[in-house]
């Protein structure tokens, strides 16, 4: 019966290390996936922030090819003009991609969509009448405050976007700095187990070998001395 009971809590012992080990996996592995997650989403506010500030250069280079084309003439400063109409719708649709999930961040962006094109539409108005001698007229559009106002709220609201996005990034950095803690954490609490439970596995089977092997030795003495009496 005692044998019995021995072998039970041996066996018992090795079962219970072997479920710490697989949970700790599971555990390992949840961890881990949030690690990723976390790190994917400081990636996508990165580059959300870079393309806010593409999308933001594009206009600007809009505005000065605009304003370069009007006052010279010269159709080489209608370049960056083309190039942004070329690229900035890409820009957009990556915006909106990046801030799924997020109705303020991307309300935002339909605003600054609609303003980058009425920006272009200025573009586009003043060279068809800078094109039809109305040059004049063109040079008073861009320098009224209509265009200016335009300018400006474009810039609020990429103020407002990197400023919300900024926030974003500081609490994703946060939580992917606590999950990598807790992978951590999990690790060496689970490997403290194991080790523990090894060493006193280890300790009570190396007893009973023990005292196995000298069992029959004292059996072995005590049969002797009779004899010999």
């Amino acid at each position: 019966m005692h044998g019995n009971f021995k072998r039970f809590s041996v066996i018992a012992g090795f079962a219970l290390l072997l479920l710490i080990l697989i949970g700790n996996g599971l555990v390992t592995r949840r961890q881990v996936g949030e690690q990723i997650a976390s790190e994917e989403r400081l990636a996508d506010s990165r580059h959300m922030m870079l393309e806010l500030e593409n999308t933001e250069s594009l206009l600007k280079d809009v505005e000065t090819s605009q304003r370069g084309f009007l006052y010279t003439g010269d159709p080489r400063y209608l370049a960056p003009y083309e190039r942004a109409n070329a690229e900035i719708e890409g820009h957009f649709a990556r915006l909106m991609h990046l801030t799924a999930g997020d109705a303020h961040e991307q309300d935002l962006i339909v605003q600054l969509h609609a303003l980058e094109q009425v920006k272009i539409s200025e573009m586009e108005q003043t060279i068809a009448m800078y094109r039809d001698g109305k040059a004049d007229d063109a040079r008073a559009l861009v320098l009224s405050n209509y265009g200016l106002l335009t300018m400006e709220h474009f810039r609020h609201l990429i103020d407002q976007l990197e400023l919300h996005e900024s926030a974003q990034e500081t609490a994703r950095n946060a939580q992917y700095h606590e999950t990598v803690r807790q992978t951590i954490t999990s690790i060496y609490l689970a490997s403290l187990l194991a080790t523990v439970g090894l060493v006193t596995l280890a300790y009570f089977i190396l007893r009973e070998m023990s005292m196995r092997v000298s069992m029959p030795a004292r059996f072995g003495s005590a049969k002797s001395g009779s004899a010999l009496r």
